[in-house]
């Protein structure tokens, strides 16, 4: 009878080498930290997707030899005439601009010839994208692009009839960047000063910006509703968005995020109210009157509106419009 020394075996099973690797989570997520970080935003414009071009050997007009960063043996213009002469187009040569020195990319390498010349520099073209983009993100909470033509949106009337920009989305975009305008935060549009722009545009941003659109039913009907007396209080909450004026606090682009934290998702809870508080009919009407886009889908997580007290009534801090 053979006995097994078990002991012997266990002990050379403990030494044996799995190459295991023992990670330390904490470190872990610190390391990881900035990356989530990064990633999480909305707005992700890096360094990378700037293209900038440097000076050809040949003369051509706006070349600019006196204002120049030298990198990697490249002369690269420190101007903003001196980069859209170069074939830069204005984002990516504002941007680059705007990067401090030691930080700003090189210049992309392509064909040093005249037929490879082409620019995006007509300063009039370039006012005209900008106020479409602008436009854009005001009404729409975005910018535009590509996008826009696959899902078949149609250019506003008052960009294409008013202001006889011809121009499509993505031709747009293409002339003002390299990258996708959504890269770009857009909080830059909360800065400008509204009152300088021409009355016409005043006029239709008057007609209401993003943000607004789940509020306005509130404003333009009378809850007919099951539920229109149980929800007196909400319906007044939700009358107080419609009612008061835009703010920066509710555009999408700039919302506050204590609007999430007091009220919750607001276009959920809104929808889930006007399915409480209008009727069928009501609904039908407001999507063909275009007051939205379709009737909401009801959200059972979305409950805040039930808790929604006259002390929750909307006052705007930031007006969009103001004097």
């Amino acid at each position: 009878m053979v006995v097994t020394d078990y002991a012997a075996i266990k002990s050379q099973i403990d030494e044996v080498d799995f190459g295991n690797i023992e990670v330390n989570v904490f470190t872990l997520a610190e390391l990881f930290q900035p990356y989530l970080i990064f990633g999480s935003k909305r707005f992700n414009l890096s360094l990378t997707d700037v293209t900038v071009y440097g000076n050809r050997t040949f003369a051509y007009s706006g070349k600019d030899e006196k204002n120049v960063q030298v990198i990697n043996g490249v002369d690269i213009p420190t101007t903003l005439n001196g980069l859209l002469a170069n074939g830069v187009k204005f984002l990516d040569a504002v941007t680059w601009i705007s990067i401090p020195p030691a930080k700003r990319p090189a210049a992309i390498t392509i064909d040093d010839t005249e037929k490879s010349m082409k620019t995006f520099k007509d300063p009039a073209e370039i006012a005209r994208c900008m106020f479409y983009y602008f436009f854009y993100v005001l009404t729409r909470a975005r910018a535009p692009g590509p996008d826009d033509l696959k899902e078949g949106q149609k250019v506003p009337d008052f960009l294409k009839k008013v202001l006889s920009i011809d121009k499509n989305p993505a031709q747009v975009a293409d002339y003002l960047a390299s990258f996708a305008l959504n890269l770009l935060d857009h909080g830059w549009v909360q800065h400008v000063k509204l009152n300088s722009l021409s009355g016409e545009s005043l006029n239709r941003f008057g007609l209401g910006v993003a943000g607004y659109r789940m509020a306005a039913p509130f404003k333009l009907f009378t809850p007919e509703g099951q539920l229109q007396v149980e929800r007196l209080a909400a319906i007044r909450v939700a009358k107080s968005f419609a009612t008061s004026e835009a703010s920066w606090e509710i555009h999408p682009s700039t919302r506050d995020p204590n609007i999430l934290t007091k009220y919750g998702n607001l276009n959920k809870n809104l929808g889930n109210l006007m399915l409480d508080v209008f009727t069928k009919e009501q609904l039908d009407q407001m999507v063909k009157a275009r007051i939205i886009f379709a009737v909401p889908t009801r959200e059972p997580s979305h409950t805040n509106y039930i808790t929604w007290s006259d002390s929750d009534i909307y006052v705007p801090k930031k007006k969009i419009f103001r004097k």
